[in-house]
């Protein structure tokens, strides 16, 4: 150790007061860091104020009904908790600043469902960072990271049993492949291999379908206009809508022609003609998840394990589904 070295006495007694210093808790250990001092307890505008950030600026995030849910669930658990809230965006070009900016005005943070680029450039500072950081809605976190996000293993299960129970059997996965992002988001990729997972498990034929850049109706017929065209249809939410529009171009009726079953609900749904079938996802309570879990790791120093937290979705049967046509 460098301390004994410069001291000029061995490992063993600097191990063993580094070990007092850690039971109380003066000091604690951080991976690939070393022995770091615990920055005293926060007192005044630091300790009520927790920082929400998000990296997809630019792309309607205030707009989207899913972050929107997310951010009632963050500030009704906040204002339980008498905390305030710090909105920060993440800018992609230098993603560590926005944290390094705020990182002495509050107690923790909650990152919004990052884009792929965005936490990949910063998953090293986020393990080692001193205050502590939640992973909210983002399934493609380490392990060593506390996050709080969607089942999408299980919610596929749940929409893909469901429609061949009604007799689907070509059953097609619709996902995109963001503009912004180099590679398929990890919350895709968890509902690609549910969905394929479960379409083996049931004795039938994966056909996924991945679009690429921006949502776009037209991409969608390409899947419909084949010989051998799906009878049920699996998507995110967004995509819902744009099956509706290609299916309505080509004459094919929902649910008559076509089933569709979305991940993900949004409040337009209940209204769309028919109303649109989803699986449901608790993104209010995972915001206050969100909030539980930042103010339980400070609590903590960031001592214990790191948790996930997985939230399975619920079936609304609505207007888009019916059984198979012969």
């Amino acid at each position: 150790m460098a301390i004994g070295a410069e001291f000029g006495v061995s490992k063993i007694p600097v191990r063993q007061a580094i070990g007092r210093l850690q039971e109380r808790g003066l000091v604690r250990r951080v991976p690939h860091r070393g022995t770091v001092v615990v920055r005293p307890a926060h007192t005044g505008v630091e300790a009520s104020r927790l920082a929400v950030m998000y990296s997809h600026v630019g792309t309607g995030f205030f707009a989207s009904p899913y972050y929107a849910a997310y951010l009632n669930g963050i500030e009704e658990e906040a204002l339980l908790r008498e905390k305030t809230l710090l909105l920060q965006p993440i800018d992609a070009e230098a993603p560590h600043r926005a944290f390094r900016d705020v990182e002495e005005d509050v107690a923790g943070f909650i990152l919004v469902d990052a884009r792929t680029q965005v936490y990949a450039a910063l998953e090293e500072m986020l393990e080692t960072m001193e205050k502590p950081v939640v992973l909210l809605g983002y399934e493609g976190g380490s392990a060593r990271m506390e996050s709080v996000q969607s089942d999408s293993v299980e919610n596929v299960r749940q929409a893909v049993r469901f429609l061949w129970e009604l007799g689907h059997r070509r059953i097609t996965c619709l996902a995109r492949r963001s503009p912004l992002d180099d590679v398929l988001h990890p919350n895709y990729v968890n509902r690609l291999r549910g969905y394929e997972q479960t379409m083996r498990e049931l004795g039938g034929v994966p056909q996924s379908v991945i679009l690429e850049g921006a949502d776009n109706p037209d991409a969608c017929r390409a899947f419909l206009e084949r010989p051998d065209r799906p009878t049920a249809v699996w998507c995110t939410g967004s995509f819902a809508l744009l099956v509706y529009e290609a299916a309505a171009a080509l004459g094919l009726r929902i649910p008559q022609n076509l089933s569709v079953v979305a991940h993900d609900d949004e409040p337009t749904f209940a209204y769309a003609s028919p109303p649109v079938t989803t699986i449901g996802t608790p993104l209010v309570e995972m915001g206050r998840a969100a909030v539980r879990a930042v103010l339980e790791r400070g609590a903590a120093n960031g001592a214990g394990h790191p948790r996930r937290q997985l939230y399975a979705g619920t079936l609304i049967p609505r207007g888009s589904h019916a059984a198979c046509p012969g």
